[in-house]
């Protein structure tokens, strides 16, 4: 009976949802016609498949029992998301939300508690930005850092950066001090020092994991971007799902602590995201600084000096997940398969002071072809060819 009810409903529809059959469909979902609640579906059930497996490979805290007999109390998982405020990391922070609120209502317990967190590179920014979100989701707890507290984390071995003081007494010291000064540079330092707050803020919160809003697209201009740069050898610790190693350089000898990295959102295009933000009740544009709706792929070139290489890949990008999106999901998926080489040896002498990523020595002498290592960076600590770029010229 259901079968015929459901038959006879798509019968009286224009164009019929390919999912459900009872609704009208109004979107295309990899090119099926959907309705709204199907598409919102989909969405969340490729983010929710991924933080299933992010539960399974982490383990709860416990602390003692208190009457000092029994078993261990298990307490709740602490999750950490990075909020760049932009259309993936909301619409993730959105899911994980709506992930929690079923399953109380199933009266199930709070399957984790999530800490997000948002680096704040704008100096003079007066006013909260977060305080939006604090109200639409008050379960979670918001932080706001500024990017200068970098300066001060434990985990960048400054001395290996030819800088007349290190750490840096300031950002505009440290981008002063940058041998180029192209614009290029300038984001990498930054996209590098943003990722250094965040993995320090696992070990500061104590938490089991560090969730990113990275979507696929994300995931395939990273891949082209990293490679650019001469990080092609560490994709697969930049891309997939797994321990991350950091190093506190303030301890003799060093120490090195695994964090966990994950990308719930790594099987959904971004342009499905942005759809996804206009769908929820009430819609997650509203929480979306105007200068993040805007769409940069299509602003006019005045000087490709002013284009750092995210950005040419965020306009070639665009212009492909709209037309071939699967040629993204191959990029995506095909750089997945890549494995971790040598995770035995990446102790600190092997990962790059900057980044933190592990080095490909062969690799990196290729990248500098016959200009080999230049006397002014005799003595400097150990730097990756796409840091020694940034940093060094």
């Amino acid at each position: 009976m259901a079968m015929e009810s459901n038959s006879a409903t798509a019968g009286s529809l224009t164009k019929p949802c390919k999912k459900c059959r009872v609704q009208e469909a109004t979107l295309d979902s990899r090119g099926q016609p959907v309705c709204k609640d199907c598409f919102v579906k989909f969405i969340a059930t490729k983010c929710v498949k991924q933080i299933g497996l992010l539960g399974r490979e982490t383990m709860p805290p416990c602390i003692p029992n208190p009457s000092g007999r029994g078993p261990p109390i298990i307490q709740i998982r602490k999750y950490i998301l990075g909020l760049s405020l932009g259309p993936s990391s909301t619409a993730l922070l959105n899911l994980l939300h709506e992930n929690i609120e079923y399953q109380l209502s199933m009266n199930r317990r709070t399957p984790f508690d999530l800490t997000v967190i948002h680096i704040s590179s704008s100096l003079g920014q007066s006013s909260d930005p977060l305080t939006a979100h604090r109200k639409a989701y008050p379960r979670f707890t918001f932080l706001t850092i500024p990017l200068s507290f970098a300066l001060t984390l434990p985990t960048i071995d400054w001395s290996s950066l030819s800088f007349t003081s290190f750490p840096p007494s300031s950002l505009s010291e440290l981008f002063n001090s940058l041998a180029s000064q192209s614009v290029a540079s300038r984001t990498d330092i930054i996209h590098l020092l943003t990722r250094h707050l965040l993995l320090h803020q696992i070990l500061t919160t104590e938490s089991q994991a560090l969730l990113l809003g990275h979507s696929t697209t994300s995931i395939a201009e990273l891949t082209l971007t990293q490679t650019a740069k001469g990080r092609g050898f560490s994709l697969p610790w930049q891309i997939n799902d797994g321990p991350f190693t950091i190093i506190d350089y303030t301890l003799t000898p060093t120490e090195e602590k695994k964090v966990l990295v994950y990308y719930p959102l790594r099987d959904v295009l971004r342009k499905e995201l942005i759809t996804y933000t206009t769908l929820t009740d009430p819609p997650l544009t509203e929480l979306i600084p105007a200068e993040e709706k805007t769409v940069k792929e299509n602003a006019a070139v005045v000087s490709h000096k002013d284009l750092s290489i995210e950005e040419v890949m965020l306009r070639y990008f665009a212009d492909v997940e709209e037309n071939y999106p699967s040629i993204v999901a191959n990029v995506a998926r095909t750089t997945g398969k890549l494995v971790r080489i040598g995770t035995e040896e990446n102790e600190a002498g092997n990962l790059c002071g900057l980044c933190s990523m592990p080095m490909d020595g062969e690799g990196d002498e290729r990248w500098r072809g016959e200009l080999g290592t230049t006397d002014d960076k005799k003595g400097l600590g150990r730097l990756c060819y796409g840091c020694e770029r940034s940093t060094l010229g």
